[in-house]
């Protein structure tokens, strides 16, 4: 359906016809689950990606944020899926000028993300 969609288009390189696509998904999502179910994660990081398309880094900075406390709420801090969203934040403190705040959630991506790594990666 929507999502085998998104992958042609994708694998098509249709990359504005996926974006539209997923924002799509998002809103299906965010009607149709509850507030906290885990797939809230995926909708708050749509609404984030929609926002920075627009250089809301205030709008996207709070959808990233609401994407992070989702996710802390159905996996662990460590988890590696959590990496992409704390850089989101980051991405979005750059873009304010707020680079301490920044730096904290980069430092805290790369924690997570050698957490998950094997020593000899």
């Amino acid at each position: 359906c929507k999502l085998s969609k998104s992958r042609l288009l994708c694998q098509e390189n249709r990359l504005d016809e996926t974006a539209a696509n997923f924002r799509d998904i998002g809103q299906m999502f965010r009607n149709s689950l509850s507030t906290n179910h885990r797939m809230q994660t995926f909708v708050h990081m749509t609404d984030a990606q929609s926002f920075c398309e627009r250089c809301d880094w205030s709008g996207a900075l709070a959808c990233y944020k609401a994407a992070l406390e989702c996710s802390y709420q159905h996996v662990s801090p460590n988890d590696p899926s959590n990496a992409s969203i704390l850089w989101g934040v980051a991405h979005c403190h750059v873009q304010r000028n707020e680079y301490d705040e920044a730096l904290s959630y980069l430092q805290e991506a790369l924690r997570v993300q050698m957490h998950c790594l094997q020593p000899n990666h």
